[in-house]
Formats: structure tokens, C-alpha cells, sequence
């Protein structure tokens, strides 16, 4: 399959961006903290407001994640049935619906935790804008633990512009408001729960929760050993 224009100019953008990142991560280390903290994360919030009201450009997964959402607040369980059975019939729209990815022959991949975000987000408004939100709002406490392990290790807490205006969290999350800023977020959680809080046992609970998100998360569960 060739590229068209559009994926040429984004993946231009996306690289142009990752090169940015990587001088500015270097660039921010000198300058004042307060202040380029307060720039990075004020670039980092007008990034992703620029993308929070246009449509997925990498994937249609979220519009699944709306319709999970939709269906568990209809009082049905979300691995019952295919979105285009008749049974959901009442429930679909113009738009959400059309633009369910694989709707007619794979019932719903996601775990129990990340049904439960879509079904706590939709109660809220059944939209894309509201999930990408509440993926945004995950990244809140991402960036907070990062920053949180730049104090304890002793570096500049301006490095956390890596995260915060790297061009997959940017077009991943607000662009296309994937699940993994959710599960990102637990895992973090977890890790500084279990290595800066020293409590293994409830660190676990978390990172568990975290995996029924996506299962990646299961990968910082070693840091809950003792």
C-alpha cells in the first residue's frame, strides 16, 4: 500500500516534532525550572487542545471504546454481542457507529478497567471529546510521577519535556485518545506506589487494575516483589 500525501505530511510532522523534543530536552536543562516548567507544560496543554477536537487520524479504536460505553449504560454486557447485531440496533447512530472498527465479526478486546472508564466516561457524555479528555487527564498523573522520580533521582525536572511534548503522546493520546494514557498512568502510579511509598502489596493492586487496562502494564509488576 503507498502512502498518500497526508500520511507523507504527518509522519514529516511527527519526526520534525521528535527532533524538537530532543534539542528541547537538552535546551530545557539550562534554563530557569520554575519557568520552562511552567512553558513545558503550557506548550504540552496547547498541543493537545489543538488536536482534542479533530477526528482520529491513526486509528477508529476509541469510537469502540464510546460504544462499549454506550452499551454497558443500555444495561448490556459489552462481550455479549457484536456491535451490528440486531439486538444493538436501537443504540446506533451516525456518529459513533459507522466508524466502529471491525464491527460485524469481533465482539469488544478490552478488559474489565478499561470497560469501566468507558462506561464512567460516557455517563458523562457520550462523545469522542469526552474520552479523549479523560485520556488527557490520565496523563496528568503520568507526568506527575515522572516528575515526582526526576526530584528523587536528582535530575532536572525540566527533563520531562521528553514526555510531555513527544510526538506519540501528543498524536496518540489527544489525537486519537488511545487507552494506553489510561493504563500509562497506572503503571506509573503503581511503580512510585511500590518504589518511593515502599507499599509492595497495594502497588500490585494497582499495577492489576493497570494490566486490565492493557495487559503491558503487567511488565512493572516485578517492581511489587519483594
Amino acid at each position: 500500500m503507498h502512502a498518500g500525501l497526508g500520511d507523507i505530511a504527518f509522519f514529516s510532522l511527527a519526526i520534525t516534532q521528535g527532533l524538537l523534543v530532543a534539542y528541547a530536552t537538552r535546551l530545557a536543562e539550562g534554563c530557569p525550572e520554575w519557568q520552562a516548567l511552567l512553558l513545558i507544560l503550557g506548550v504540552a496543554l496547547a498541543l493537545r487542545a489543538a488536536l482534542l477536537f479533530v477526528p482520529p487520524h491513526l486509528s477508529t479504536d476509541i469510537y469502540r471504546y464510546v460504544w462499549d460505553g454506550r452499551v454497558q449504560g443500555a444495561g448490556i454486557n459489552p462481550y455479549r454481542y457484536l456491535p451490528a447485531a440486531p439486538e444493538f440496533a436501537p443504540l446506533r447512530d451516525a456518529a459513533i457507529y459507522p466508524f466502529i472498527n471491525r464491527k460485524d465479526y469481533a465482539p469488544t478486546i478490552y478488559p474489565p478497567t478499561a470497560q469501566m472508564l468507558f462506561f464512567l466516561v460516557t455517563r458523562l457524555s457520550d462523545s469522542l471529546v469526552a474520552m479523549k479528555l479523560a485520556m488527557i487527564a490520565s496523563e496528568l498523573v503520568t507526568v506527575a510521577v515522572v516528575l515526582g522520580f526526576l526530584r528523587r533521582l536528582g535530575r532536572p525536572a525540566t527533563r520531562v519535556v521528553a514526555y510531555a511534548w513527544h510526538p506519540l503522546a501528543v498524536w496518540e493520546i489527544a489525537g486519537s485518545g488511545h487507552i494506553d494514557a489510561a493504563m500509562t498512568a497506572g503503571m506509573m502510579l503503581g511503580l512510585w506506589v511500590a518504589l518511593a511509598l515502599r507499599r509492595p502489596l497495594l502497588a500490585a493492586c494497582i499495577l492489576a487494575a493497570a494490566t486490565l487496562l492493557k495487559p503491558f502494564a503487567a511488565l512493572a509488576l516485578p517492581a511489587a516483589w519483594r
